[in-house]
C-alpha cells in the first residue's frame, strides 16, 4: 500500500456478486484536467507548484516499487482542504478559486495500470497499457513476445515531461 498525501488514499475494497468496488480518498476539486480546461493555462508559479507534488507523489511510490504506467492529467486530482471535504466543487466554484492564495494538494489517482517492480530482474514490463499521446518511445515499440527490451518506470517520467508541457 503507498501512503503519501500525493497519492489518492484506498479505504476499503467492497465485493458483491457481481461487482468489484474499490472505495478512495475524495478529492474535492476533480481532475487536473478539468481545471486546465477551465483555466485555459496555469500560471509558471502554480505549475511548478503542482509539478513538485506529483513528483513527490511518484517518488512516494517509487519508493515502494511500484510505477504507474498512465500518469496524465486525467489521473491527477486536486484537493482544496480547506473546503468541504465532502461536496464536490462546482466549475463555477473552480472558476473563482484564486490558487496563487488557496491551499491546494495534487494527488495521483488511477492506479489500475499500476505495477509493482518485485525485484532488480524483474523491473522491465512489457505491456502496452496507458495512454498512447504520453507514452515514451521504448513502451510504443515494446512487445510482449520479444522479452528482450521492455520499459521501466522511467515511462512515467516521460510522462511528467508531458503533463508539464
Amino acid at each position: 500500500m503507498i501512503k503519501s498525501k500525493h497519492v489518492i488514499g484506498y479505504v476499503e475494497l467492497i465485493i458483491t456478486k457481481n461487482n468489484y468496488y474499490c472505495i478512495t480518498e475524495f478529492a474535492n476539486g476533480g481532475s487536473l484536467q478539468n481545471l486546465l480546461n477551465i483555466y485555459k493555462r496555469f500560471p509558471e508559479k502554480i505549475a511548478r507548484k503542482i509539478l513538485k507534488q506529483i513528483i513527490a507523489g511518484c517518488t512516494d511510490m517509487y519508493n515502494v516499487q511500484v510505477m504507474h504506467r498512465d500518469l496524465k492529467l486525467d489521473n491527477i486530482l486536486i484537493h482544496f482542504p480547506d473546503r468541504d471535504n465532502f461536496v464536490k466543487i462546482t466549475n463555477d466554484e473552480l472558476k473563482k478559486i484564486d490558487l496563487m492564495k488557496e491551499k491546494f494538494v495534487v494527488k495521483i489517482a488511477d492506479l489500475g495500470f499500476a505495477r509493482e517492480i518485485e525485484d532488480e530482474s524483474n523491473k522491465r514490463r512489457f505491456t502496452y497499457v496507458g495512454s498512447p499521446l504520453l507514452m515514451p518511445p521504448e513502451q510504443l515499440s515494446t512487445r510482449w513476445d520479444d522479452k528482450t527490451d521492455g520499459y521501466d518506470y522511467k515511462i512515467d517520467v516521460w510522462a511528467l515531461g508531458g503533463i508539464f508541457y
